[in-house]
């Protein structure tokens, strides 16, 4: 039974490209979000869980202005445009700054689907971050 709900992406609908990040695990606590390329987040370091919502994939830094370490963050599918969800980020929790559309990282992270989750689910462990790709 859910006791909340909370909208994500853009209002206009869910094809829409945003990348949602959420203070905790399981998209709880604050909230930030972004339509198009941010090199510097409001929130720096905050997201331990994310939802990416639209067609395209995300890459996320480490650091401000799209450097440091890096991953992607993909929708669940890029035909159809389904959400990705990313109940924990584990490693990369805390650890976000700066993301930009697109995937330009050798680390692709894939998002949780079709798994039940419930409270002391183990997620597969993600490496850090991966090397930016060059163009």
């Amino acid at each position: 039974m859910a006791s909340s709900v909370r909208f994500v992406g853009a209002p206009d609908g869910y094809k829409y490209d945003t990348i949602n990040f959420y203070q905790y695990k399981f998209y709880m606590g604050l909230e930030q979000y972004s339509y198009g390329d941010t090199p510097t987040l409001n929130y720096d370091n905050l997201g331990r869980s994310a939802i990416i919502t639209g067609c395209s994939a995300w890459t996320v830094y480490q650091y401000d202005n799209y450097q440091g370490g890096c991953a992607c963050l993909e929708p669940s599918d890029y035909n159809n445009c389904y959400p990705g969800f990313y109940p924990d980020l584990e490693d990369l929790s805390d650890q976000i700054s700066s993301a930009r559309r697109g995937c330009y990282c050798s680390k692709v992270i894939q998002p949780q689907v079709g798994k039940r989750l419930k409270t002391g689910d183990e997620f597969p462990h993600a490496q850090l971050f991966g090397e930016t790709k060059k163009n």
